[in-house]
């Protein structure tokens, strides 16, 4: 990202992102399957404190950085010392909140096309075209706009 023009500070943001877009799911993953154990009384093995920790954590963790990502990304964002760290973890989960819509997504895929065209790629991303979908009325995809 570096050799691309991009400064380190967006660099560390993107990657934070990336590591954050690993762990995430599987924490919601293991939130579920430790709240259904708990309330199914199947705790032995795994032992009960090790359930409780997984069933907790996850939502309490979303229950602090939601807020404090509304209330202080832009305070911690060019901060010196320590709380640059903090800024950056905040503006990583801004950034996956940005991925998660549609046009989060269509729109980071047309920048990493237009990305590699300009340094004279010759990658395909014709797959990568932003398309509008509209939802159906039961949610599905209905085509594009």
């Amino acid at each position: 990202m570096l050799a691309a023009g991009m400064d380190k500070r967006e660099a560390d943001v993107r990657l934070t992102s990336l590591d954050a877009l690993e762990h995430t799911p599987l924490a919601v993953g293991c939130c579920g399957a430790a709240i259904y154990l708990l309330a199914a009384g199947r705790t032995d093995p795994p032992p009960l404190d090790f359930v409780w920790s997984w069933a907790v954590g996850p939502l309490l963790g979303a229950a602090l950085v939601i807020p404090a990502v509304i209330r202080y990304r832009d305070r911690f964002r060019n901060a010196p010392g320590f709380r640059h760290y903090h800024g950056i973890g905040l503006e990583s989960v801004a950034l996956l909140g940005r991925l998660s819509t549609l046009d989060g997504i269509a729109g980071d895929a047309v920048s990493v096309r237009n990305m590699c065209h300009s340094h004279n790629s010759d990658w395909d991303f014709s797959a990568f075209r932003r398309q509008r979908v509209r939802l159906g009325s039961r949610g599905a995809p209905s085509g594009p706009r």
